[in-house]
């Protein structure tokens, strides 16, 4: 039980990093495509 609540918690520092990840990636599309307007 201990176990599945520490794998349960990583997975969502992980999921967390990625959605940061995506978010910059996202947001520095955004401004390129602002540039060119």
């Amino acid at each position: 039980m201990h176990k599945f609540i520490v794998v349960f918690l990583l997975e969502i520092k992980l999921k967390i990093k990625i959605n940061k990840k995506l978010k910059k990636i996202l947001k520095n599309s955004v401004d390129k495509v602002c540039e060119r307007c």
